[in-house]
């Protein structure tokens, strides 16, 4: 899906006749923080009920994560209170991954699948036009 410009998005809003949500008031400011960004970044046509209670779970755990992050990095690796708070981290990571997923916040959810920018792999070694795209072995190249 390609970036919309923010006339677009005004357009929207616009057409749509309404405003798009707020932060929940029981959001921590960090995580009203990520929720503004993210409502920002979508038309407010784009959002359900449904996703907005998912939404505000993902910003919670999104501000925790980092609070468990900057935790983790005060800890020495031996502390019993490390491997408890490793724990953490990597249970409220995995639900935050499910989360981006379910809403759609990723990076795969912007690319559209015909669009073959999944197959780009960087800078051809050779910097011939077409590169290994066209020469498939880096052989027949020489």
């Amino acid at each position: 899906m390609p970036r919309i410009s923010s006339e677009a998005r005004a357009a929207a809003l616009f057409r749509a006749g309404r405003q798009p949500p707020s932060p929940p008031a029981h959001l921590s400011r960090a995580a009203g923080a990520i929720f503004r960004r993210i409502i920002a970044d979508r038309s407010p046509e784009y959002w359900r009920p449904g996703m907005i209670e998912l939404l505000e779970t993902y910003c919670a755990d999104t501000a925790l994560l980092r609070e468990l992050n900057k935790q983790l990095q005060d800890l020495k690796v031996g502390d019993p209170a490390y491997t408890r708070t490793l724990r953490l981290v990597l249970r409220v990571t995995g639900a935050v991954v499910q989360l981006a997923s379910k809403l759609r916040l990723t990076p795969a959810a912007h690319i559209d699948r015909r669009s073959r920018i999944q197959d780009e792999r960087g800078e051809d070694p050779d910097r011939l036009l077409g590169g290994m795209a066209v020469w498939e072995d880096e052989d027949s190249l020489h």
